[in-house]
């Protein structure tokens, strides 16, 4: 999906089941759709395993596919298919609520209210709509400007920290921690925001048994930290290289995670500002060795080098 596509006659394929929960009515300022519709409306819109076109007098029944064609106006949907390999994860995603006079509305998320929003990740929702959605926003906040909108949005942020930590399904999981990742990726306003939840993100390496979405963690971890010295800063000091030794020494099966562990720790720290005797890295050494990453286990030459000045830290402030 791109903002600046212009050919508007792309079906969007909407999966936001409408009786979704009361926080999606609330977001959006409408009544959810339930089971029996407006009370004006004169027919009801039998759903089948096929799309079918909706008519402006038919009331939408909870829990449907349904998609809009932007340039003719034309709504369809369709019963659900959990077996339906057809989801599209470039499909674009709208907003989508009906108001007490039975109409659908559409809402592109691109222009919506921060509540409306909020709606694409609402309490709820079934995995593949999360899926959806999720896949969405990684392509959306690719974007400098709409990363840090979605991270300065404190219910979007915990929310996102909430799915990547301790959703059930491990798809969900991997998905919003790639979300996050992408989201304060080499941008500082999204890093500044996303510090706040620097403790749910250690928690999920810490409790994370599947490996794709520890290697998804691990990105995430160094997305917010990597080039932002009070990001790295605040992560070293709530226990983050304790964690990280955690996830190096549970993905043994896996070296990529392994590698891209070792590769962070390295980035963490200034050489330069090192041999300048920079109170700050300094500090991240000693929390460094007491993690754990200097008691012989972890082999890598940058990292052995690290673990030496550690130690010539440590001995100068026994001294003192």
């Amino acid at each position: 999906y791109s903002r600046n596509a212009t050919d508007c006659s792309i079906l969007a394929t909407i999966l936001l089941a409408l009786a979704s929960s009361t926080a999606l009515a609330e977001s959006v300022n409408e009544v959810s759709v339930d089971a029996q519709g407006p009370k004006d409306c004169s027919h009801m819109f039998i759903p089948t395993t096929d799309w079918k076109v909706i008519h402006p007098d038919e009331c939408i029944p909870a829990g449907l596919h349904i998609r809009i064609n932007f340039d003719t106006g034309l709504k369809e949907a369709k019963l659900k298919n959990p077996n339906d390999d057809a989801v599209d994860a470039n499909a674009a995603v709208a907003i989508v609520h009906q108001g007490e006079d039975g109409e659908l509305k559409v809402t592109n998320p691109n222009e919506a209210k921060p509540e409306e929003k909020q709606s694409l990740l609402a309490e709820g929702l079934g995995v593949d709509d999360l899926v959806h959605h999720l896949t969405w926003l990684e392509e959306e906040v690719s974007d400098i400007d709409e990363g840090a909108n979605l991270m300065e949005d404190s219910w979007l942020r915990a929310r996102l920290v909430g799915l990547l930590s301790s959703h059930e399904d491990a798809g969900v999981r991997s998905h919003a921690a790639r979300v996050f990742a992408g989201a304060v990726s080499n941008n500082f306003n999204a890093q500044r925001a996303a510090v706040a939840e620097v403790d749910g993100i250690l928690a999920a390496v810490n409790n994370e048994t599947n490996f794709q979405v520890r290697k998804s963690l691990a990105h995430a971890v160094a997305s917010l930290v990597r080039g932002n010295k009070v990001a790295a800063r605040v992560f070293w000091r709530h226990n983050g290289f304790k964690a990280l030794k955690h996830l190096y020494d549970v993905s043994k099966v896996d070296r990529r995670v392994q590698n891209k562990v070792k590769e962070l720790v390295n980035d963490l720290f200034d050489v330069d500002m090192l041999a300048e005797g920079s109170e700050v890295d300094e500090e991240g050494l000693v929390l460094m060795k007491e993690g754990g990453f200097c008691d012989g286990s972890v082999s890598d030459e940058g990292i052995t080098s690290l673990c030496t000045k550690a130690a010539e830290v440590a001995s100068r402030k026994t001294e003192l």
